[in-house]
């Protein structure tokens, strides 16, 4: 990464949790305190940014754009950039090979430009990347390098081209605001005035996911801060998240994140 402003390099360092390089990838984790930020900076290759937890404003050619959790934001080698966090973030970061040619015509404008994506296939990719971070072993590496190939190829197969209609982002923003008290389609689409069959067809068209997916995806991703942040008992957790017992959690939480309630909290993860 170089900067273009002054920035406190060691903080960038501080914020690193766990980071490695292999074959040319770089690939880290980072956590951003809420009203942090980082002063404009460019990266010397294709980089990915995916949200984990929070959110951030970020600023680049003279507009402004909020990167929500489970987003992934992709920057051109060059592409100046500038971020504010306003809310406790963690985000996974990678660099990707220079040799890669990314850039060729036949991926049309996909590594050419900046961009934020949300989509399924992008964040179950994130998520395994993340947990291959997180191990040590040897076969971690050969399993890193295939996993950022993947998620190149992903990125590079969603079509991003077509302009969302207004209401389709205040359905995102719907669920996002209240996963935890229950997502019912025909309810957003009668607030929104659009008919539930089109809502259902262009959420999941433009952000490869249900509605229901992505709330089940937020109440674990709430469930996983709780459990990472406090020692309230998984019964009170399953309801503060918007699952219906403690069961439903259990469930939920091993399918999303590939291990249980009691493994994350102590951190075997």
């Amino acid at each position: 990464m170089r900067n273009t402003a002054t920035v406190d390099r060691r903080s960038l360092v501080d914020a690193a949790q766990h980071a490695r390089q292999l074959g040319g990838v770089t690939i880290s984790s980072t956590a951003h305190a809420a009203g942090s930020t980082l002063a404009p900076h460019y990266h010397e290759r294709e980089y990915f940014c995916w949200v984990t937890t929070g959110w951030f404003e970020e600023r680049a050619g003279g507009s402004s754009h909020r990167c929500a959790a489970d987003t992934v934001v992709f920057h051109p080698p060059g592409d100046v950039h500038a971020d504010a966090f306003d809310a406790a973030t963690t985000c996974l970061n990678i660099e990707l090979p220079a040799e890669l040619g990314l850039a060729r015509a036949e991926f049309g404008d996909a590594f050419r430009r900046r961009d934020q994506r949300r989509a399924l296939g992008l964040s179950a990719l994130g998520r395994r990347i993340r947990r291959e971070l997180r191990r040590c072993d040897a076969a971690s590496g050969l399993a890193l390098q295939g996993l950022v190939l993947e998620l190149a190829a992903e990125w590079s197969r969603i079509d991003a081209s077509v302009r969302r209609p207004a209401w389709l982002d205040e359905a995102h923003r719907i669920v996002h605001a209240e996963y935890a008290i229950g997502i019912d389609c025909r309810d957003i689409a009668d607030r929104i005035g659009v008919h539930p069959v089109r809502l259902s067809r262009e959420f999941r068209r433009a952000h490869g996911v249900t509605m229901t997916d992505l709330a089940i995806q937020l109440r674990v991703d709430h469930a996983a801060r709780l459990l990472r942040t406090t020692r309230r008992p998984l019964a009170a957790i399953a309801l503060d998240a918007g699952f219906v017992d403690q069961s439903h959690l259990a469930k939920l939480f091993r399918r999303h994140t590939g291990t249980t309630c009691a493994r994350y909290r102590r951190g075997d993860r």
